[in-house]
């Protein structure tokens, strides 16, 4: 099953070995804040257990591994934060909730939804050319002692849309 929520998931919980995933911190996944700004999460789900989601915003987007914000349109969304636990992959699943969160995009009238994905996640790049999406850019950050930041970008000019 797959739905759109626009408020906290009390009533899922996530698969037993979530915690034992490592780098990987699902709180954000039942985070108010996110639902506060506008964003949905898509979520599929069995009768009460997460398999994967992926979160839609329509508001400027502070892409962290950047340190930017992603300036977008009235009439784009963008998706972000998607996973599917390792015990559901290979089902299809993200190309199914990806479907989902395409169509919510269109319901509220964005003609193009922009999906971000870290340049060393292969599997999330070959994922998004296997759905037909094309790159439009590559975005280059370097930080520094935590205070400087030198940023540049190659491809379609969408660079001038991110900003600090």
């Amino acid at each position: 099953m797959i739905s759109v929520y626009e408020g906290p998931l009390d009533h899922l919980t996530l698969p037993d070995a979530a915690n034992s995933i490592v780098d990987e911190t699902f709180d954000r996944l039942f985070l108010p804040e996110r639902f506060e700004r506008g964003d949905v999460a898509v979520v599929c789900h069995d009768e009460s257990t997460v398999m994967g989601y992926v979160w839609l915003s329509f508001k400027d987007l502070w892409v962290c591994e950047g340190r930017l914000f992603l300036v977008l349109a009235d009439d784009e969304a963008t998706t972000y934060d998607a996973f599917v636990f390792p015990q559901y992959r290979g089902r299809g699943l993200y190309t199914r909730f990806e479907s989902v969160a395409l169509a919510e995009a269109g319901t509220r009238g964005r003609k193009r939804v922009i999906t971000i994905v870290e340049s060393d996640n292969t599997n999330s790049l070959k994922t998004q050319l296997r759905l037909g999406k094309t790159q439009v850019m590559s975005l280059y950050s370097i930080h520094l002692f935590d205070r400087f930041s030198l940023h540049w970008a190659t491809g379609r000019p969408l660079a001038s849309r991110f900003y600090r």
